[in-house]
């Protein structure tokens, strides 16, 4: 054998079974590199990853360990609220059940109780009813809503349990009409005619007004006496009131009052020829006073004459004199013989119907000219508006139809139809509202008519202010203070309000004719007695057009010719008329809006 040959071969190849030695050695380095390679990884990456996922494995078991636990206390706390709820219905049962058991037991009382209650409210409601009928038992009730131009005259109100004559008005319902009251009598009023005396009632004899709102009423020659609270109040009536020969006789036997408590109405209220006698309690005026005598704190004051003097509430004006109740020869009869047992308008009525006091409180003498005096001419004096006492002034020129008639007297009887009244005078200063009428120059301010009669042999002064229209739309003729507004449905006069002054004079409303006028619609119509001038104060209804007015007869001819009316400012015109006959009042073309129309000598409708 040739071993040496052999050897040989194997070394010449360098290969150890087939294989190269170099990459036998290079395959057991990479071996060894990869074995610390994954020892250095191990220590290195694995172990923390293995520790990272071992720790997310014990949260999630963790987790999901509280969530389970979570799970079952969340429905041992249902299955506790579950219990507790039906615990809870149980018991509202139960309570819902003794309620129904209660109020079932107690359902009898309780309806018992109301039934007694109802009739309790019933019977208070009765009782309450009862009072207030006999409380609003007024005589003559002419307040709140009565309507403009209602007139009294010879009536006779006694023992009402509220008042003789009630003007009440209210906001609510604003200012009621003018009222007249004329040869009237109030007594025993707050006593029923049995002698049953109610608290309930006011029991004035003449109650002028109410609530703060103002209208000038007027009441002439009229007697008060033997009523439970005062004879005569404007109960808070602001607009000068009128009231002229009236006797105040022992009123407030029952509510401790004075005779007259006239204090809170305007200072341009006029009271002439007033008497108080056997007063309980003080007279209180606001206004001007003359020819009366009046109580104030235990004494009697007098101020005679035809002047008028400015009396505020509390004044003590005028020469103090005896009680007139306890003044010999100053009056006809002061025995009260009224039979309240018969009738009363027997007793006290002529048979005409006019009142017959039968002498009971009338003057005589050198009193005449005060106080109330029935079945005689009425005795009403003419003054002036001085507030002086001791400044008596001449009348002013009068008109035409005033020639014959004295100033001081007046001469309508009882028996005459009631005309308008007499004119007193008044300055251009005082209001167009509310006071007497006078006597005036032309210059004068228009002021509104009292009832007393200055009757010429002709006819008398008729005056129609806007100031004493309700406002609103006319639809048909309307007689106010004896002058026509003529309207109709389809030609209709407005009243509303407007602010106007006339030399001093203030006005606050104004008639709207609304267009050209004819006898038959959109005019102011009147009837004179003969000669007769007219004065109107007026307005065109454009501020920027003047308008033209004119007088025209009952045939629709003209009998003057026509007067220009600007409308910027309030305007006085006057025309004359030379014949007796029926007038009207009209615009050429165009509105105009007239404030104050004066006929003096007219003839009222």
């Amino acid at each position: 054998m040739n071993f040496g040959s052999t050897f040989v071969a194997l070394e010449t190849s360098g290969r150890l079974f087939g294989l190269d030695y170099q990459l036998l050695f290079d395959a057991a380095i990479t071996a060894i590199n990869v074995f610390i390679l994954f020892l250095l990884l191990s220590v290195i990456l694995f172990n923390p990853v293995r520790n990272m996922l071992k720790k997310r494995q014990d949260k999630i078991t963790s987790d999901r360990e509280t969530a389970e636990k979570n799970r079952e206390d969340a429905l041992a706390m249902k299955a506790e609220y579950e219990e507790k709820l039906k615990a809870a219905n149980k018991e509202a049962e139960l309570i819902l059940s003794d309620a129904r058991k209660t109020a079932m037991h107690n359902e009898q009382k309780i309806i018992d109780e109301a039934k007694e209650e109802a009739a309790r409210i019933i019977e208070r409601a009765g009782k309450e009813a009862e009072l207030e009928k006999q409380k609003v038992a007024d005589g003559f009730a002419a307040k709140l809503t009565c309507g403009n131009g209602n007139r009294f005259y010879g009536c006779i109100s006694h023992n009402n349990i509220d008042d003789g004559w009630d003007l009440f008005a209210k906001s609510a319902t604003g200012p009621i009409g003018v009222i007249t009251i004329r040869n009237c009598v109030a007594f025993n009023n707050g006593t029923l005619s049995n002698g049953v005396h109610y608290a309930n009632g006011d029991m004035n004899g003449f109650k002028l007004g109410g609530s703060g709102v103002g209208t000038p009423h007027k009441v002439m020659n009229c007697l008060s006496f033997d009523n439970g609270a005062t004879g005569f109040t404007d109960n808070n009536n602001p607009t000068g009131l009128t009231i002229m020969n009236v006797t105040a006789w022992g009123n407030g036997k029952f509510a401790k009052k004075g005779n007259f408590l006239c204090y809170r109405t305007s200072s341009d209220a006029i009271f002439m020829g007033l008497v108080s006698a056997g007063a309980i309690d003080s007279d209180k005026f606001t206004g001007k006073m003359a020819n009366s005598i009046y109580y104030n704190s235990g004494k009697y004051f007098s101020l005679t004459g035809s002047v008028l003097t400015s009396l505020v509430s509390g004044d003590k004006k005028g020469t103090v004199v005896t009680d007139p109740a306890k003044t010999a020869g100053m009056f006809k009869n002061t025995v009260n013989a009224i039979d309240m047992s018969k009738n009363i308008d027997k007793q006290l009525r002529n048979s005409d119907g006019t009142v017959n006091m039968n002498g009971l409180y009338e003057t005589i003498g050198s009193y005449a000219s005060m106080g109330a005096r029935f079945n005689v001419a009425n005795q009403m004096i003419s003054v002036s508006s001085k507030n002086s006492s001791s400044e008596v002034t001449k009348p002013e020129e009068t008109t035409k139809a005033q020639e014959t008639t004295k100033a001081t007297e007046a001469t309508t009887k009882e028996t005459q139809a009631p005309t308008k009244a007499t004119e007193a005078t008044t300055k251009e200063t005082q209001a167009p509202t509310k006071a007497t009428e006078a006597t005036t120059k032309e210059t004068q301010a228009p002021t509104k008519a009292t009832e007393a009669s200055s009757v010429s042999t002709k006819g008398e002064k008729l005056i129609l202010n806007a100031n004493d229209v309700s406002t609103g739309k006319i639809k048909s003729s309307t007689v106010v203070d004896g002058i026509k507004i003529v309207a109709t449905s389809k030609k209709t006069v407005t009243v509303d309000k407007s602010d106007k002054d006339y030399k001093n004079i203030s006005f606050t409303k104004r008639i709207k004719l609304g267009g050209a006028g004819s006898e038959s619609a959109r005019a102011i119509a009147f009837k004179t007695a003969g000669e007769s001038k007219v004065k109107i104060y007026a307005t065109s209804s454009d501020t920027n057009t003047s308008r033209l007015i004119k007088i025209i007869d009952k045939n629709g001819n003209d009998v003057t010719s026509t007067a220009k009316i600007p409308g910027s400012s309030l305007k006085s015109v006057s025309f004359r008329l030379d014949e007796a006959g029926e007038y009207y009042i009209v615009s050429e073309s165009g509105g105009v809006n007239i404030y104050y129309v004066e006929v003096s000598n007219g003839i009222a409708y």
